[in-house]
């Protein structure tokens, strides 16, 4: 071995002695990191289709109508496992829409309240199910004569519900018979809306104020 060699070695010796143990630390860091990344991928796969399953049962109750006792005691205690151990899941956000409805079919508007609460609160966080979860909730709301709460809701205003946000706003002060405040709430609802098409319900409570108000003065908030 000659001079240059021996230096070579030497050379690369000291690099190993200087950085070696600091890039296996870190390959072992990264390593780490990916493993766990995996792991914690797999059980939210895990997590996301037992969600899935259960969410499933719930349509397929939904689908066949619970109709009795039984079977809304079995859709509660199936809608409780997903609010509860898949809270941060889509699929509990849906269940909870599904359970309020079946709350204002049951005439249980005080459990519909807290259900659609839960979603504002608890539920998935995507943008367009708070929004939907409070015009329902606005709705409910003024169902049980809360109109300045409903009204309240609606103040915070929505980015994807707009025309529908303002007819429902439009239904609660028809409800207290502030018909200018409705027919104006009605119009912005009507130029927000999607659909230009004549003769919707939108159209007949416009129509119906300027030509008759006191005939849509019972107009239900549903």
């Amino acid at each position: 071995m000659d001079a240059h060699e021996e230096e070579q070695i030497a050379a690369l010796k000291q690099w190993y002695s200087d950085y070696g143990s600091k890039i296996l630390l870190g390959l072992a860091v990264v390593l780490a990191a990916w493993f766990g990344y995996q792991f914690y991928e797999k059980k939210q796969q895990e997590s996301l289709t037992k969600a899935s399953i259960l969410y499933t049962q719930l349509a397929r109750a939904m689908e066949s109508g619970v109709k009795d006792k039984d079977s809304r005691l079995l859709f509660d205690e199936i809608y409780g496992y997903l609010s509860t151990d898949y809270k941060d899941s889509i699929y509990a956000t849906y269940a909870a829409f599904m359970r309020a409805s079946l709350d204002v079919q049951d005439n249980d508007l005080e459990k519909a309240e807290q259900t659609l609460q839960w979603i504002v609160d608890h539920g998935n966080k995507a943008k367009e199910m708070r929004e939907l979860a409070v015009l329902r909730l606005a709705r409910v709301k003024a169902a049980q004569g809360h109109f300045d709460e409903a009204l309240t809701l609606l103040d915070k205003g929505s980015t994807i519900f707009v025309s529908e946000y303002a007819e429902v706003r439009g239904d609660i002060l028809m409800s207290q018979d502030k018909i200018d405040e409705a027919l104006v709430a009605y119009q912005q609802a009507k130029e927000s809306s999607f659909s230009k098409r004549p003769g919707t319900l939108l159209d007949l409570k416009i129509d119906g104020i300027k030509k008759d108000p006191d005939a849509l003065i019972s107009i239900k908030v549903q």
